[in-house]
């Protein structure tokens, strides 16, 4: 399993295309219920992003980035807040292949 870096200062730097990449796809799935419109909280989750972002490289292929993103959010958000394992495989399936030619770069 993927340990994942406990991220609490937010100096990770993402270009500003990839971020609102990553936002779009996880305001759409909106995993937490607390995304309102790009006009009032867009960067609702930026800290996962990051967290997410930070540890990609760690991942060997797409199952353990599902146990990441699944990771990231229960270290935030808390295990039993967070909602089946499901809807975070959806995410994954979304940002992995973003991430994965992102770095390739």
């Amino acid at each position: 399993m993927v340990k994942i870096q406990k991220i609490r200062s937010f100096n990770v730097d993402i270009n500003s295309k990839l971020m609102n990449k990553l936002r779009t796809i996880l305001n759409k799935y909106d995993p937490m219920g607390i995304y309102f419109g790009k006009n009032v909280n867009l960067n609702e989750y930026d800290p996962e992003i990051k967290n997410i972002y930070y540890d990609f490289k760690k991942c060997k292929n797409l199952k353990e980035f599902n146990k990441l993103v699944y990771s990231v959010f229960t270290y935030w958000f808390g295990g039993d807040v967070i909602g089946n394992k499901s809807k975070y495989s959806k995410i994954s399936n979304e940002i992995y292949p973003v991430l994965k030619i992102h770095f390739k770069k």
